[in-house]
C-alpha cells in the first residue's frame, strides 16, 4: 500500500477557490467599516469644535464681553504645506493639520482666513473623507461653524 505525504493539486485548488469566494464577501465589509469609522470620527470632531465655540461664548458672557472667539487658532494659511495645530484657541487637544499637498482621509487643513466689512473673522477649514473633501467655515460674527448643506457629505457629517 502506498503512503500519502501531501495534498493533491486538485485539493489545493479547491481550497484556494473557497478562500477566494469567502474573501470576496469579507473585504468589502472591512472597507465600508473603515469609511464609516472615519465619518464617525469626523462627526465627533465637528461636534467637539461646535461645543468648544459655544463654551467659549458662554465663558465670555460670564465676563460681560459676550463675543465669539476671534479666531479658532493662530495658524497661518501662508504655508499650507506644513503640519500645524488647528483649533488650538478653543480645544485643549488641537487637531494636527495635514499639508494640502498631502491630503488624506480623515485629516483637516486650514484653507483661508479673511475678514468681512465689519472686521469679523471668517476662517475656512477643509476635511477629507475618502476621495472627497468638504469645507467648513467659521463665522466670528455668529459663532457658526458649518458647511454647505446642499452637499451629501455635509449632510452625512452634520446630521
Amino acid at each position: 500500500m502506498k503512503s500519502r505525504e501531501g495534498f493533491s493539486l486538485i485539493e489545493l485548488i479547491f481550497v484556494i477557490v473557497i478562500i477566494g469566494i469567502l474573501s470576496s464577501f469579507i473585504v468589502p465589509k472591512l472597507t465600508a467599516t473603515s469609511s464609516d469609522a472615519l465619518k464617525a470620527k469626523t462627526k465627533s470632531q465637528i461636534a467637539t469644535i461646535r461645543s468648544a465655540i459655544s463654551l467659549n461664548y458662554s465663558n465670555s458672557i460670564m465676563t460681560n464681553s459676550a463675543s465669539y472667539p476671534s479666531s479658532l487658532d493662530d495658524v497661518s494659511t501662508a504655508d499650507v504645506n506644513t503640519k500645524q495645530q488647528l483649533f488650538a484657541n478653543i480645544l485643549d487637544y488641537p487637531i494636527t493639520s495635514t499639508p494640502l499637498n498631502q491630503a488624506k482621509s480623515g485629516k483637516w487643513a486650514k484653507v483661508s482666513k479673511t475678514a468681512d466689512a465689519d472686521s469679523n473673522t471668517i476662517e475656512t477649514y477643509r476635511v477629507w473623507i475618502g476621495d472627497s473633501s468638504i469645507d467648513f467655515i467659521y463665522y466670528q460674527q455668529n459663532g457658526r461653524f458649518d458647511c454647505d448643506h446642499n452637499t451629501e457629505l455635509c449632510e452625512a457629517l452634520t446630521q
